[in-house]
């Protein structure tokens, strides 16, 4: 069985962002010659996540709000408590962000 790997790199910006893929995929398929098969789509992040569903304004707004309501990034996480981790005095405080990703 072929098998081909592609990388698609987005600057995703603060606070969530939400991207259509799509047409990077449909390219990358395209390109790699196969005619049928699967695509697997993955991240290499552990605050992204990958979801199917429409690409809509209103329901991408929608998507926001509701992921700002579930996990609020200004709560209190003690992940974002830099001071008791192993970790760079710099890193960024996001545990909002590995949340809302395992949500999706």
């Amino acid at each position: 069985m072929k098998s081909i790997s592609s990388f698609i790199e987005l600057d995703t910006g603060e606070g969530i962002s939400l991207h259509d893929i799509m047409p990077d995929i449909k390219q990358a398929v395209a390109k790699s010659g196969i005619r049928n098969g699967f695509v697997t789509v993955t991240s290499q992040h552990t605050t992204t996540a990958t979801a199917i569903n429409e690409h809509e304004g209103r329901l991408l707004e929608d998507v926001k709000t509701f992921l700002t309501r579930l996990v609020p990034p200004n709560d209190s996480y003690l992940h974002n408590d830099i001071a008791l981790r192993d970790c760079p005095e710099d890193e960024p405080e996001y545990a909002h962000s590995h949340l809302a990703a395992m949500l999706l």
